[in-house]
């Protein structure tokens, strides 16, 4: 048999004082006295009264909104795989008790600005996406509020952070084109992208030369930004006397627009190119042919961060934490070499 939830009156009664003063102290109002107001709430903090909405954050010194803080300048592939994280996040949040708000940074000549809600102490944690410049860490620290960094590519001392392994995603999806037979493989990433590029290149070059596979160096393409120049970045990796096999472009979206682009120059994918990425966003099962990929794991990325912000708002300590190793989809964007 479950038990009764204290109400109001309970605690009117235990406290010796109206059903009125109790309201009063729960809610911050003046009316009663400091001696009266802290035996109320020591009471309904003993017995674990659950009040609504804000009267819960005069209880536990809490808000029950957790920031996600974005940059509204990010690239077309954060903002794709990001958006997913969101809607991740807001259904990880209300299960928890939490109401998430979507925020972003803003800022000229330099200058951060982090959004009202956290400088102004409205909510409890923000869940950074993505890696972020020094400065906006040390914002976040000035203002005092704790945060964790999802999707997290760097090391950074004193810095709490899920991360992903994706220099192991990328050496599992380059050994998925090796095992087809595969030894001609082009590489597509965007090199502003340091960290997260440094890892997805240690992969791929980790699978290539165990297979004793040597590349022209036109096979490795970094300057992916936008549309025109992965058009330019995929002709110049074509390039030459005989074109590759097969093409490892680091995210999902880079993969979907490139495959767009081969078939204006007449190649088919996968009769012609292979062609696989990391990320697994919604997309890449539905577009055609359905895309070879590595599945990050959103929704554990985010249960992880809520768990480790509680962590830090209880006053403990928590450790970093890396993502369980990414599963290779193979979908149909894969075939044999002919």
């Amino acid at each position: 048999m479950g038990v009764a939830k204290i109400t109001n009156r309970d605690i009117a009664r235990m406290a010796g004082v109206s059903p009125a003063a109790v309201s009063i102290a729960i809610n911050g109002k003046d009316g009663i006295s400091e001696e009266t107001r802290k035996r109320i709430l020591a009471i309904a903090r003993q017995y674990h009264y659950c009040p609504n909405g804000a009267d819960r954050r005069i209880l536990d010194g809490r808000s029950r909104y957790i920031a996600a803080l974005f940059r509204t300048d990010a690239n077309l592939e954060d903002q794709t795989f990001y958006s997913e994280m969101g809607m991740n996040a807001m259904v990880a949040c209300r299960e928890k008790g939490y109401t998430l708000v979507m925020t972003y940074i803003t800022g000229e000549d330099g200058v951060i600005e982090l959004p009202p809600a956290i400088r102004n102490g409205e909510v409890d944690g923000v869940l950074v996406f993505g890696d972020q410049e020094a400065g906006i860490y040390a914002e976040l620290d000035r203002v005092g509020v704790p945060f964790v960094v999802l999707d997290s590519s760097r090391a950074v001392p004193g810095q709490h952070a899920v991360s992903v392994d994706y220099a192991e995603a990328a050496y599992q999806v380059t050994c998925h084109l090796i095992e087809l037979g595969h030894r001609d493989i082009a590489y597509l990433s965007n090199g502003t992208l340091h960290d997260f590029n440094t890892l997805t290149l240690a992969g791929f070059q980790r699978a290539t030369t165990e297979a004793g596979i040597a590349l022209y160096p036109n096979r490795f393409q970094i300057d992916v930004e936008d549309t025109p120049s992965l058009r330019a970045c995929v002709d110049k990796a074509l390039d030459g006397p005989q074109r590759p096999t097969a093409i490892f472009c680091t995210v999902d979206i880079y993969a979907i627009n490139m495959m767009r682009y081969l078939r204006t120059r007449g190649l088919r994918v996968p009769e012609d190119i292979s062609v696989v990425s990391i990320d697994d966003i919604l997309i890449s099962q539905f577009v055609s042919p359905p895309l070879t990929t590595m599945h990050i794991d959103r929704r554990e990325m985010i249960q992880c961060g809520i768990e480790m912000l509680e962590q830090l708002l209880a006053g403990h300590g928590c450790e970093n934490r890396m993502l369980r190793a990414p599963q290779l989809i193979v979908r149909e964007s894969t075939a044999p070499i002919q």
